[in-house]
């Protein structure tokens, strides 16, 4: 009897697992494993891709596009709570309806842990938000894969991951860094699908 209930056990296990697996590829995201870039490479990341335009602190992206996403910069315009997207920090994105979008998020700060992720949950945040979300994030009322943290710069590499997101659903979005007080500090910003 004990070996039927583990098998069922295991069974249930594995359908969940798949059930998981499919919803993060179904539903906005897939992502890859942590990798690191040099700072050469770092520096060719920065024109903006056909289809980009910027304005003022707004980036409109009109095609499906590869866009690097600096977190944590510190540098004359920016805290180690803020993003750099194309030269602009923490800017409201305008995203296409029905693009793909590739980000790059690359830690170039150089002593905390930084993560990229989307989410349909509006500020404020507090100083605990990314510990309540237990690996997952919401989107379009649906859950997804969680960016691990990313490592801060060493020796000159910078730790990075490619994720994409489909911005099939119109309406209003923020990414952040979910690591306990960042969000909190300002590392966030506004996504508009339309």
């Amino acid at each position: 009897m004990r070996g039927r209930y583990m098998t069922i056990g295991i069974v249930l296990v594995l359908i969940l697992s798949i059930v998981v697996v499919y919803e993060a590829k179904e539903n906005n995201l897939s992502g890859n494993s942590i990798s690191t870039i040099g700072s050469s490479e770092l520096g060719k990341l920065t024109a903006p891709p056909h289809g980009v335009n910027i304005g003022d602190r707004v980036i409109y992206i009109n095609a499906s596009a590869t866009i690097p996403v600096e977190l944590g910069p510190m540098n004359a315009n920016a805290s180690m709570y803020s993003f750099s997207i194309l030269g602009e920090v923490n800017p409201k994105l305008e995203i296409k309806h029905g693009i793909i979008v590739k980000f790059i998020a690359i830690n170039v700060d150089t002593d905390a842990y930084h993560n990229f992720v989307v989410t349909n949950e509006a500020p404020p945040y507090y100083n605990n938000f990314g510990g309540m979300m237990n690996g997952f994030y919401s989107f379009n009322n649906s859950y997804g894969y969680m960016m691990s943290y990313l490592p801060p710069q060493s020796s000159g590499r910078y730790a990075f991951v490619n994720v994409s997101y489909d911005f099939s659903n119109n309406g209003t979005y923020w990414y952040l860094c979910t690591y306990p007080g960042h969000a909190s500090e300002g590392m966030y910003g506004e996504i508009v699908v339309n």
